[in-house]
């Protein structure tokens, strides 16, 4: 017989697989709950935090979970965020980019935007001084609306989208994130809501790690990308996922122009960043989770921050295009 679980989501109800394969659960009353499936290597969160840990899977000091739980915790994440924090002050999730020298060539910022500058500087990397104005930019995977929103008020595109999967984070955008030529939908990043060929530049930072196929995304950032378009990419990869990533560059059809490890700007803007993102996630987060989210956002000590600073995990940045350079 089929059995259900609770889960901190949206209030769905779903059967759990047959039995035959071990499986664990968790229970959250600070949210409203979801009946969920949720495999054994699962993080169980109740009066406090308790950690599995086994040589397959974990989090935090634990080795990596399978690609359908790590992408279920994240989205829980995500979308308790967006449920909970509705203030728009919460703007970026990325963990950030600090230049080499933190004095030189630092690009002005309203006073507003001036605490995100870290996260800002990430989105502006990636980029690379590409010339955006007058063009359609997409962004996949746009959180809370902070980077689709700067690039739509400073870097000047014709038109700006962003594509997020959580219909509460979309809804929190819309509300906003009001600029003129700016919007926000709801969409899969492996099955695209566009037409082929409807954008100049596509804008993926530090949301691919959670898809269950990086070839589906790359094809469909393919797709709709028109000939001389730009795909701009930040991410983080574990070693042996690095050398994958590169080989699925090379068979997506897009050329890569360019490719940099940035795992010590990204690791100093962490430094720089961990009080401001502490106070946050005190500020908002019921603290029953405040241990997973500081996974989340990166805090010293966890361990994404951990495999960064040890060397197990780097993240890079690149720059591809729809058609080799010479033809664009």
């Amino acid at each position: 017989m089929s059995q259900l679980v609770d889960t901190p989501i949206t209030g769905r109800i779903s059967p759990m697989p047959p039995q035959g394969a071990a499986r664990y659960w968790f229970r959250v009353t600070t949210f409203q709950q979801e009946r969920v499936p949720v495999p054994a290597q699962a993080l169980a969160l109740g009066a406090g935090v308790r950690q599995y840990r086994s040589p397959e899977g974990g989090l935090d000091g634990a080795v990596p979970w399978p690609m359908s739980l790590r992408r279920f915790v994240w989205r829980a994440c995500y979308g308790a965020l967006a449920k909970r924090v509705s203030t728009p002050d919460w703007a970026f999730m990325n963990y950030g980019y600090a230049p080499a020298s933190l004095d030189v060539g630092a690009p002005p910022l309203n006073s507003s935007d001036e605490p995100d500058r870290l996260c800002i500087q990430l989105y502006l990397h990636a980029i690379g001084g590409f010339d955006l104005a007058n063009r359609d930019v997409l962004e996949v995977g746009s959180g809370r609306g902070g980077g689709a929103s700067f690039i739509s008020r400073y870097l000047q595109p014709r038109s700006m989208t962003g594509m997020d999967f959580s219909p509460e984070a979309v809804e929190l955008c819309n509300q906003h994130r009001l600029v003129p030529g700016l919007a926000f939908v709801c969409g899969d990043a492996l099955s695209m809501p566009f037409a082929a060929s409807s954008f100049d530049a596509v804008v993926n930072i530090e949301s691919s790690h959670c898809y269950e196929s990086m070839d589906t995304f790359l094809s469909e950032v393919f797709r709709v990308l028109r000939p001389g378009g730009r795909f701009f990419f930040a991410d983080l990869r574990s070693v042996d996922g690095v050398y994958n990533l590169r080989e699925q560059f090379n068979a997506c059809g897009l050329t890569v122009e360019k490719e940099t490890d940035i795992t010590t700007n990204v690791l100093t803007a962490l430094q720089l960043d961990n009080a401001r993102k502490l106070d946050l996630i005190d500020a908002f987060i019921p603290r029953v989770f405040h241990r997973p989210f500081r996974v989340f956002a990166g805090i010293a000590g966890t361990r994404n921050y951990a495999r960064l600073e040890s060397g197990k995990l780097r993240y890079l940045s690149a720059q591809l295009a729809k058609g080799s350079p010479a033809q664009t």
